[in-house]
C-alpha cells in the first residue's frame, strides 16, 4: 500500500493526490500540518530531509519530488499511462515537468506575498516567525521568506515570479494550439503537472495573467477542474473561508502586480 505525507493546500501535494486520483490507487494518508511544523519531526526529517511535502512512501522507497511521484505512480498504476508515447509528445512532457521547478518557486513567491503572508502574521509573533524560518535546513528559503514577508508585491521574488508565469502562460497558449491538452488529443501528465499551479493562481483572484490575453487557458483550466479527480485531490481539501481568504489576500496585492504584466507584446486572440 502507498503511503502518502501530504499537506491539504500544498500545491505539491495536490499533484500528487491527483495522480493518485487518475490512476485510481488506493493509498494511505499521512497528513502533515505544516503550521504546527510536523514537517520538522525527526520522524518525518528522515523521509525527507529538506522537510517539504509531498513524500510518497512505497514500501522501503521514498519518493520525494512531485514531478518523480507524478512518473513513478503513472508506471506503477494499472490503466492507460498518462505519459505520452509519442517521442515528440514525451519530451514536451518531461520538459514541463522540469519546468515546474521554476513554476513551483514562482507561484511560491507570490503565494507568501499575499495569502500565506498574511495568515503566518495573524498567527505568529516577530519572534516566533523567526524561530520556524530558523528551522529550514536551506538557508536560501528563510532570506526568500523573509524578503516576502517585509516586501510583499514590492520584493524582488515577486518581480521575479511575474516574469516566469508571464512565460508560462504564453507558452501554455501555444502548446493548447489545435487541441485540448498540452501533447495531443488526450489528457496526460503535463495536464496534470499544471493543474494545481494554475488552480492556485486563479484561487488567488489572478487571472488576469491569462484572461483576455491567452484565450485557451481559462477553458483548459475549466476542463481540470470538471474532472473528477480534482474534486477529489484538490476541491475537497479547501473550505470556502480559505478560498475567500485567498481571493482576498491575493486581491490586495494585484493592482502592484497588473501593472508589470507586459499586455501588448503578449496578447494574442485564439485563431
Amino acid at each position: 500500500m502507498l503511503t502518502l505525507y501530504h499537506a491539504t493546500n500544498s500545491v505539491c501535494s495536490q499533484k500528487a493526490r491527483l495522480v493518485l486520483a487518475e490512476k485510481n490507487l488506493p493509498w494511505t494518508s499521512a497528513l502533515v500540518d505544516l503550521g504546527k511544523g510536523e514537517q520538522f519531526s525527526p520522524t518525518y526529517l528522515a523521509l525527507n530531509p529538506e522537510a517539504v511535502v509531498p513524500t510518497l512512501v512505497d514500501g522501503d522507497l521514498a519518493i520525494r519530488e512531485s514531478s518523480l511521484v507524478l512518473e513513478y505512480v503513472d508506471e506503477v498504476g494499472e490503466g492507460p499511462r498518462l505519459m505520452p508515447l509519442d517521442k515528440a509528445a514525451r519530451v514536451a512532457t518531461k520538459l514541463w515537468l522540469i519546468r515546474t521547478l521554476a513554476i513551483h518557486d514562482a507561484v511560491n513567491s507570490l503565494s507568501f506575498a499575499s495569502y500565506i503572508g498574511a495568515m503566518v502574521h495573524q498567527h505568529r509573533n516577530a519572534e516566533e516567525i523567526e524561530a520556524d524560518l530558523s528551522r529550514l535546513p536551506n538557508p536560501q528559503v528563510p532570506a526568500k521568506r523573509r524578503d516576502l514577508f517585509a516586501n510583499g508585491a514590492r520584493s524582488v521574488f515577486v518581480e521575479g515570479a511575474i516574469g516566469v508565469m508571464s512565460a508560462v502562460f504564453r507558452d501554455m497558449e501555444d502548446a493548447l494550439m489545435g487541441s485540448a491538452y498540452f501533447t495531443g488529443s488526450s489528457y496526460g501528465l503535463a495536464d496534470l503537472a499544471l493543474t494545481a499551479y494554475v488552480d492556485r493562481m486563479a484561487n488567488l483572484g489572478f487571472e488576469g495573467f491569462w484572461a483576455g490575453r491567452y484565450d485557451r487557458v481559462g477553458p483548459w483550466l475549466d476542463r481540470m477542474r470538471s474532472r473528477p479527480s480534482h474534486e477529489t485531490a484538490i476541491g475537497q481539501y479547501l473550505d470556502t473561508e480559505l478560498l475567500g481568504f485567498m481571493s482576498e489576500q491575493g486581491g490586495k496585492i494585484w493592482s502592484e502586480i497588473a501593472p508589470h504584466l507586459d499586455v501588448a507584446p503578449n496578447h494574442r486572440k485564439s485563431a
